[in-house]
């Protein structure tokens, strides 16, 4: 599993400069589907701090995973001190943007 977390983050980091040059909408989703990947891999390893500096422009851009995953290492106080208000902030920027998972989350944290 350690190796194929760091075979991705190797393919990630080898293309994301080439996908981060492209131009139009097409290059720049493509460009937040492989940085939210990469971001899911090194979370996953642990290294929170990192992962949250990878989704959080996206998250600012608009990719409403990126704003959940955000708004759930702060409820879960992974690299990020909990803060059940800026959890619910992203969480709501998320269901703004029409993401239904937000929706539930913020009923599940409401209660």
């Amino acid at each position: 599993m350690f190796r194929m977390m760091m075979l991705l983050c190797f393919v990630i980091a080898v293309n994301s400069p080439a996908l981060a040059q492209g131009f139009g909408e097409k290059d720049s989703q493509k460009h937040s589907m492989i940085t939210s990947l990469k971001a899911y891999a090194v979370y996953k390893m642990g290294q929170y701090d990192e992962a949250y500096a990878l989704w959080l422009p996206i998250a600012e851009a608009g990719n409403t995973t990126a704003m959940i995953n955000i708004a759930n290492m702060y409820l879960q106080g992974q690299g990020r001190a909990v803060d059940i208000a800026k959890a619910r902030a992203w969480l709501l920027k998320a269901q703004e943007a029409g993401d239904e998972r937000a929706a539930e989350q913020l009923l599940e944290i409401e209660g």
